[in-house]
């Protein structure tokens, strides 16, 4: 029983606890649309799964507008903590180009936010930003932030139950299990 994989299924069975990222990623754009956002920098610390598949959903809501998603939209951070830095300092660079930013993970969100509030930008009066993930960085941000909510609890339990339910024999129909996640509002947008 694997968590967020996006492991080829001819590599060994498994059944893979997810989530629905898509409509994760979905729900967050169409958010900032309706807030009337139209320069809205998606940042990932990689484009492969699930922050590809919320990419789609980011995508998907952006066409439902009649907008293209922007190839200099999406920024790759370097998630290891020497490379980092550079990062920061390149985001830093064209944070004028965009209104909010869009991260894959709260924890992305909140050290983003440190970095430019460092530098003399405010939130959300400056620039917008939003998380994934509704995590304890997301609720003792300041300003709280934006962000997606999964019940992680929920996806450990239902890991334990059918590993230990496939450990006594038993083969489940379903090997693929995307749980449901939904828009937490806070205050890290402006509207």
């Amino acid at each position: 029983v694997l968590i967020d994989s996006y492991t080829p299924r001819n590599i060994a069975p498994f059944v893979n606890i997810g989530l629905d990222d898509e409509q994760g990623g979905y729900l967050m754009t169409h958010y900032l649309l309706e807030c009337g956002h139209r320069k809205i920098a998606f940042l990932a610390d990689n484009i492969e799964g699930v922050d590809y598949i919320r990419y789609l959903g980011h995508q998907r809501a952006l066409k439902e507008y009649g907008l293209e998603a922007d190839p200099d939209n999406l920024i790759v951070i370097r998630p290891s903590k020497y490379e980092r830095q550079n990062s920061m300092n390149e985001i830093f660079n064209v944070v004028h180009n965009f209104t909010a930013f869009m991260c894959c993970s709260d924890y992305y969100a909140v050290t983003l936010m440190k970095y430019l509030r460092e530098r003399g930008i405010r939130f959300p009066d400056d620039i917008s930003i939003t998380g994934f993930d509704d995590n304890l960085y997301s609720q003792i941000a300041y300003p709280a932030l934006t962000t997606i909510h999964q019940d992680i609890t929920h996806r450990g339990e239902m890991a334990v139950e059918y590993l230990l339910k496939m450990i006594n024999g038993w083969a489940p129909e379903t090997t693929n299990i995307s749980l449901p996640v939904n828009l937490v509002i806070r205050d890290s947008v402006k509207i």
